[in-house]
């Protein structure tokens, strides 16, 4: 067997990404492009009551405002912990629901990524404001006694005091876990492009596989008929592995118009149109008697999760 551990190996993608060759996944730009901007939500929870476009529709270079009442054909698919390769269960502009901060109201297609970032900025939504909880307090949380019920799931608890107290040797800590998010080098970006019922999207992606089956899948193509370009990742963590709703939007944006379409998020964009990692409390007690062998484990875990 060939021996890897302390060898050196030259990646043989360096040159090209150190020296500016490399292409990725935006750099690509098909014949009569379009290019896309996401109008975001300013609230965090409410409804969206009232969504005037005009302004945006006048602004120069605008070629179409999108909105839950306008938009064709968008698709989206089941959430990740749902069994499909969603990387949320909610779907934005499906509906008035407004569920967080920077969720996309609008989406603008126009002849140039500034008159589509411009358009957006003049779409001007009307919200019927709700009640948020805007930090995670551990004070409001509980815990599952043993044989409670909680949705369905029932909780087992052995005697974790009395296995403390036998215990010759014994651990009590907690752990705190800020939230992060990846915010990686390359924006997150979408191309779309039909040709009649075949669809090509440019987009870093962690798993093309995945983001083509899920793709065909929901417009009822085979996945012969989808193609996905992802040449590089320029950084990812996470967050360019499931498919987002930024990623259909613009294939129905694309659709509608009869244009390829390009979406490049913007950096504050970034925090809220894809996934992060949760902020999280972790306490453990742990005993063991003096052979070693455990005679107490709990591990409590309060974290951060969506409302849906």
């Amino acid at each position: 067997m060939a021996q890897t551990i302390n060898t050196e190996v030259t990646r043989t993608d360096a040159p090209r990404k150190v020296t500016g060759a490399a292409h990725y996944a935006a750099d690509f730009t098909p014949a009569g492009m379009l290019h896309g901007a996401l109008a975001t939500s300013r609230i965090a929870v409410g409804t969206l009551i009232g969504i005037d476009t005009s302004k945006a529709e006048a602004e120069p270079g605008v070629v179409a405002v999108f909105t839950h009442d306008n938009l064709p054909d968008y698709k989206t698919v089941k959430g990740f912990y749902a069994g499909g390769p969603g990387s949320a269960s909610f779907w934005p502009m499906e509906g008035t629901e407004i569920r967080y901060a920077g969720q996309p109201v609008a989406y603008v297609v126009a002849e140039t990524a500034a008159a589509a970032r411009r358009g957006a900025q003049l779409v001007e939504p009307t919200y019927e404001e709700g009640e948020a909880n805007i930090a995670m307090d551990p004070s409001d949380s509980f815990i599952i006694g043993a044989g409670e019920d909680s949705k369905g799931m029932t909780v087992t608890k052995g005697d974790v005091s009395a296995g403390l107290s036998e215990a010759a040797q014994s651990v009590d800590v907690e752990y705190v876990t800020p939230f992060q998010h990846h915010n990686p080098m390359e924006m997150f970006s979408a191309t779309a492009e039909w040709r009649g019922d075949r669809l090509t999207v440019w987009m870093p992606s962690q798993s093309v596989r995945t983001l083509r089956h899920g793709i065909s899948r929901a417009y009822g193509l085979p996945e012969t008929s989808v193609r996905v370009v992802s040449p590089f990742v320029g950084g990812a963590f996470g967050s360019k592995a499931g498919i987002t709703p930024y990623t259909m939007l613009t294939i129905a944006a694309a659709k509608a118009v009869g244009a390829p379409v390009r979406l490049i998020v913007t950096r504050p964009q970034m925090y809220t149109v894809a996934t992060f990692r949760p902020e999280s409390v972790q306490k453990f007690r742990i005993g063991a008697d003096a052979s070693g062998k455990l005679t107490a484990f709990e591990h409590i875990e309060i974290a951060q999760t969506s409302q849906f």
